[in-house]
């Protein structure tokens, strides 16, 4: 009998699960195994891990086409085993069903661990020795990965003010502190297009609603001047008794507005498209529900979802470039007794500085 019977309920709601299992029985021949969930990363890749008495456990991944490919994981996996570190291989795929096969490298992760006396420096340079050697030996291999290119540099230097100082340590930085930080990470003319800026300030100065103004502007030096609209946020006045109803008609009110008195500018900004609208309704199902909720759908449900998606889909379309992992830190490092670390989340490695 097989011992997943902690899967067995969830699998009858969880078709990507249910598709998983029968691939591990019917094409890989596994019985009685137990299978639970491993982890996840921030993506909507899942991990299970295997176990089977007698033999070693294995990782599976659930990659589900469409929204996820396994091609550069197969490549970067094969990339670091020729290199000579210590990252899954690839033990058995089905690529047509996003489903890998993966040795397994344990559950111990270096985060825990250099919280322990004495094991900071021993990791950190079984890490760094890693690194090292990935870049003597792999050169070669990294001209065939995505440019770590000027684009996705700063999206990634973007993440530095939006996420970590404003949503996590909750800091709001001065005018002062604002402009440094920009001059640190600006973009020069060719680099970044003031353009779109300036043409949507002044279609909302055409609606009649409250933004920033351009006063003066230098397209050749990428360079504008607005006017302040302070250093209040809606954020924290909402937590005030009695803010909330106000702020949120004033938020509707400037919209109404927008909507009356923009419908001609419009026409110029760029299209929300089908392939957008679809992708951002796909954000309901697999992160809200699935990942946030941990709710899954029934086979009905799913359908009754995707049905909805499709009409709203077609109501709204009527309407008027060395090799670097990009991610290595301790969470992605698992400590192993022998070639340490075990190196995971490389899959969207890139050709960068």
């Amino acid at each position: 009998m097989n011992d997943a019977s902690t899967l067995t309920e969830r699998a009858t709601h969880d078709p990507r699960l249910q598709s998983l299992r029968e691939w591990l029985e019917r094409d890989l021949g596994f019985r009685d195994y137990g299978i639970a969930p491993a982890s996840a990363d921030a993506s909507f890749r899942r991990y299970f891990r295997v176990t089977r008495a007698g033999h070693e456990p294995v990782i599976v991944m659930d990659a589900p086409p469409g929204k996820e490919d396994v091609g550069p994981y197969l490549r970067v996996a094969a990339m670091l085993q020729q290199i000579g570190v210590n990252a899954p291989r690839v033990l058995g795929r089905s690529e047509q069903d996003g489903f890998l096969l993966l040795t397994d490298l344990g559950t111990t992760m270096y985060l825990p661990e250099l919280a322990n006396a004495g094991r900071a420096d021993a990791l950190y340079a079984d890490a760094i020795t890693a690194l090292v050697r990935i870049q003597a030996r792999g050169a070669e291999a990294a001209r065939t990965l995505p440019p770590y290119d000027e684009k996705l540099l700063r999206f990634e230097m973007s993440l530095f003010p939006d996420w970590l100082l404003q949503r996590h340590l909750h800091l709001e930085l001065s005018a002062r502190e604002s402009r440094v930080l920009h001059d640190a990470m600006d973009a020069p003319p060719g680099k970044e297009d003031v353009g779109p800026y300036v043409r949507v300030a002044a279609l909302l100065q055409q609606c009649g609603v409250n933004a920033p103004r351009v006063i003066e502007r230098s397209a050749d030096e990428g360079f504008l001047l607005l006017t302040d609209l302070g250093t209040t946020m809606y954020l924290a006045e909402l937590a005030l008794p009695g803010r909330a109803d106000p702020l949120y008609a004033d938020a509707i009110s400037a919209l109404v507005r927008i909507q009356a008195n923009g419908a001609e500018a419009a026409r110029t900004l760029p299209p929300y498209d089908e392939k957008l609208l679809r992708f951002e309704m796909s954000l309901l199902p697999d992160w809200l529900l699935q990942r946030h909720l941990q709710l899954e759908l029934s086979a009905h449900e799913s359908r009754v979802l995707d049905d909805a998606m499709t009409a709203l889909v077609a109501n709204a379309l009527e309407q008027p470039q060395v090799f670097v992992h990009r991610d290595y830190h301790s969470r992605n490092l698992m400590v192993c007794p022998a070639d340490n670390p075990g190196i995971l989340d490389f899959q969207d490695a890139v050709q960068g500085p």
